[in-house]
């Protein structure tokens, strides 16, 4: 039986896939196994892989239908026979004595938890050395109280092996969302949190191909794909009935971090969508005891405490590229919410419809058609009557309530300056595109 697993997940990676299985296979660390997680790929990775198994005795292939990342890595993680296990993305390679050398450091006590190395980034022609951590922090054994950097670095799980017991103990798999993105987020956390031994290195063996990373996302599947791995991390931590308020800080922290690294890689037209959510996250954790600078590194307490300063003004500094199109105005207004309005109303746990007229009507048979009755709270009013409600004598957690302004446009601009101050920060307007769209659903 072999002491490393190896997972490879695989998606259609055939003009890489060959410099990456050569890099394994060159390993000097000869007692491993390496398994490759096929994701229904259409090109010819999959007769890559074939060959390879031929070749290599320790080269094992899973066919599977594309069911997405973390399907994938949890179906490789159950395969894994190892009393370690690696973890290598199918488009990058590694040094020949990576994981003999990770492996070494795993002896500096009974049982590491972890051993997470700096990396190479290739971009085109160009290397360049990735140190994450400082040199007080490594080449000894830690846990996550020893260095809160270890949440404010990115999430690179694939420049480190893992103890398999210490995963299965602890249930650390990965999120499986179909299609979606960065599931190597909450993967990543739930380790750092849970592991009681780790060893950090500023050696770099990895060469991660930074080719397009940068790229701005203009993908409505990608929106919220962060958002997610933070809800299952809350999950993670409220199942474990983790309380302490290192972790619950750091956490905050973590979040702002994926938050803010996601922000500022979507397409402009796709910001707005995204920012109402980020900057209802902030607004909470702001308010939070655990919000303190001892939890963050400096850098990210600057920038979060300079965006609470003045949140409008930071998401139109972060759009100037678009605002000559008016982003209010109905081009934008019908881009942004063809894609994205639906997905983010399916998302509220609690709706409220400000204006119960001809409007008010047509947005309920809107939500009804949506799927979303039951998150429907009801209706009010700006002056309430013996049936509906009054707007201010809503109780309980406004800013957790999406409120949508169901009147006309002339009205919007009195029934939006009331809302604000009454503290509701989640506020949809029925403008023309909408309406637009909620004739479509409702006819459909």
């Amino acid at each position: 039986m072999a002491r490393l697993s190896i997972l490879v997940p695989i998606y259609n990676v055939e003009r890489y896939l060959e410099q990456c299985l050569e890099s394994l296979l060159a390993q000097t660390y000869g007692d491993l196994e390496i398994i490759c997680v096929d994701d229904g790929s259409t090109d010819s990775s999959s007769e890559i892989l074939e060959r390879a198994a031929r070749q290599d005795r320790r080269v094992q292939v899973i066919h599977k239908e594309n069911s997405g990342y973390g399907s994938s890595m949890n179906l490789a993680l159950a395969r894994a026979a190892g009393a370690y296990v690696g973890i290598v993305e199918s488009d990058d390679f590694v040094a020949p004595d990576m994981y003999e050398r990770l492996m070494a450091r795993t002896k500096l006590a009974p049982e590491i938890d972890m051993v997470r190395s700096a990396h190479y980034e290739v971009t085109g022609e160009t290397l360049q050395k990735k140190n994450l951590f400082e040199q007080k922090d490594c080449e000894r054994v830690i846990t996550a109280r020893d260095c809160k950097k270890l949440f404010a670095v990115p999430c690179n799980i694939w420049s480190a092996v893992y103890r398999r017991d210490f995963l299965l103990e602890h249930g650390i798999r990965f999120l499986e969302t179909p299609g979606a993105s960065y599931q190597d987020t909450s993967f990543y956390f739930k380790a750092v949190l849970m592991a009681k031994a780790m060893v950090l290195t500023d050696d770099a063996y990895y060469y991660y191909r930074k080719d397009n990373v940068d790229s701005s996302v203009n993908s409505s599947g990608k929106l919220f794909c962060v958002r997610d791995e933070i809800c299952e991390i809350d999950r993670y931590m409220d199942e474990k009935e983790i309380r302490d308020p290192y972790f619950i800080g750091v956490r905050n922290a973590f979040m702002f971090r994926g938050y803010y690294w996601n922000y500022n890689r979507l397409d402009a037209l796709l910001k707005s969508a995204f920012y109402q959510e980020f900057r209802r996250e902030l607004l909470r954790i702001q308010k939070t005891e655990e919000f303190r600078p001892e939890y963050w590194t400096e850098w990210y307490w600057n920038t979060a405490n300079r965006i609470l300063k003045d949140t409008d003004q930071f998401f139109w500094d972060s759009v100037r590229d678009v605002t000559a199109a008016r982003l209010d105005g109905d081009t934008v207004q019908k881009t942004l919410y063809a894609e994205h309005v639906e997905e983010y109303v399916k998302m509220q746990e609690k709706i409220l419809i400000y204006g119960a007229g001809v409007y008010g009507r047509r947005v309920y048979s809107y939500l009804c058609r949506l799927g979303v009755k039951k998150a429907v709270k009801g209706f009010v009013v700006s002056k309430g009557t013996e049936t509906i409600p009054a707007i201010d004598s809503v109780s309980g957690d406004r800013e957790g309530i999406l409120l949508i302004l169901a009147a006309a446009e002339r009205h919007q601009v009195a029934m939006m300056k009331k809302a604000k101050q009454l503290g509701f920060t989640r506020i949809l307007r029925v403008d023309g595109a909408l309406q637009e769209k909620m004739k479509e659903v409702v006819e459909s």
